[in-house]
């Protein structure tokens, strides 16, 4: 049971700092440079790589701790500052727009693989998704843990290629203000979450 309540924690973390609907506008606006089924490709694809950054951090986590001389409790309170402040801008919305300025567009479609660059990463497995992966990496304590967090990744990967797969049939469902709303509630989750980083690293920091 506790290995259950350990899967959905990390899974709803690594979904709310996703926020794969703030993806919705740039996957529209590159949607009209592409077909429909070279467009669910480059979202599956996409979704494939973040699963595997995110896998490639959480097994490199501990690597990174040693060199750095960085403490659990510590990284705890600097990753959920960090998260923190990310999830107030989405609760502010700021980072949703209703469509992909010009230069991003003109940016995507220049690289030669858009679904590593800029979908992937920082899209869907920028700095706060890694922040997220290796509090939760440091935060186990069995193997049975690691599955169930590896796990949740894939499942947070498989729900950004649903949500971005199916985004202008989103977007013209729930339009802007329904993503919005979307987007804020989990900015309100993250923000949960953070606070609770952040108490965790600070109680050990000062209570040990």
């Amino acid at each position: 049971m506790e290995y259950l309540i350990f899967f959905f924690k990390a899974f709803i973390s690594i979904v709310a700092i996703m926020n794969p609907f703030s993806g919705i506008p740039l996957v529209i606006s590159l949607s009209q440079e592409y077909s429909d089924t070279e467009m669910k490709e480059i979202v599956r694809r996409s979704a494939q790589y973040a699963f595997l950054i995110l896998l490639f951090f959480l097994f490199t986590g501990d690597l990174v701790f040693r060199l750095m001389g960085i403490t659990l409790p510590a990284f705890k309170v600097g990753g959920g500052i960090l998260l923190f402040l990310i999830a107030l801008n989405l609760v502010q919305g700021e980072f949703l727009k209703e469509r992909a300025k010009k230069h991003e567009i003109e940016a995507a479609l220049s690289r030669e693989n858009i679904a590593l660059i800029p979908l992937a990463m920082p899209l869907l497995s920028g700095p706060g998704t890694i922040t997220t992966v290796l509090v939760l990496r440091a935060s186990i304590g069995s193997f049975y843990e690691l599955m169930a967090l590896i796990c949740s990744i894939l499942c947070a990967a498989f729900v950004a290629f649903l949500v971005l797969s199916s985004s202008t049939f989103l977007y013209n469902f729930m339009g802007k203000v329904g993503i919005s709303l979307a987007s804020r509630i989990t900015g309100i989750l993250l923000l949960a979450v953070s606070v609770q980083f952040i108490t965790e690293g600070l109680k050990f920091l000062l209570f040990r």
